[in-house]
């Protein structure tokens, strides 16, 4: 009788042997998983800037104190392939300082056509700039990065005794940019750009109908 109880208990430690080593097992296997990977990926950015009268700063590449801008275009500062639209603004703008505080004011009626000379390329038959519905100018190719565009304005002046008093013509050219693929990006955000010929420019309706 001595003899089968000692089997049983024998039998009852094997059992637990057994499971700590099943156990352990377990454990080890898990705690050695290999560990995740995690993948960083940096963005790409598109940045412009405006290049007129000859400068070369991307910064901000005007160039003050001139009575006309010349040779207007826009360059691609970021780090992948886009297009690129600009917005010209046109208007009547006075620079004050009073008590040291530089104020600014527009006038409320924008000048006419009459008011100023200005020298499009698109007026030439361009074929790489195009003026959409929206009122937005659009270089239908893709521009590379640190490359430019076409020049949009060959030159602008304002015409004496045109202004109102006190006030002085401003034409702001604002330049934006977006991504060249893929090509639905474009083409759900620009209204105007309807879709991408064969040899990856730009269709632009023109007209709002």
């Amino acid at each position: 009788m001595k003899f089968r109880h000692n089997k049983k208990i024998i039998f009852v430690i094997a059992t637990v042997l057994l499971l700590t080593v099943a156990v352990g097992t377990t454990v080890a296997y898990i705690v050695t998983q290999t560990e995740s990977i995690v993948n960083t990926f940096n963005p790409s950015k598109v940045t412009t800037a405006v290049i007129e009268n000859g400068s070369t700063d991307d910064a901000g590449s005007k160039i003050e104190n001139v009575v006309t801008k010349s040779n207007v275009k826009i360059k691609n500062t970021g780090d992948t392939e886009a297009y690129i639209r600009a917005a010209v603004i046109v208007t009547w703008k006075k620079i004050e300082t009073v008590d040291g505080i530089t104020k600014e004011s527009v006038y409320a009626q924008a000048p006419t056509a009459s008011d100023y000379n200005i020298d499009w390329t698109f007026d030439d038959n361009s074929p790489t700039w195009v003026k959409g519905y929206d009122g937005y100018y659009y270089f239908k190719e893709p521009v590379k990065p640190g490359k430019t565009t076409d020049v949009l304005i060959n030159s602008c002046s304002y015409i004496e005794g045109k202004a109102p008093d006190g006030y002085s013509l401003s034409v702001e050219i604002l330049g934006s940019g977006i991504q060249s693929t893929p090509a639905s990006t474009v083409i759900n955000t620009w209204g105007p750009v309807i879709g991408i010929d064969d040899n990856g420019y730009l269709v632009v309706q023109t007209t709002n109908s």
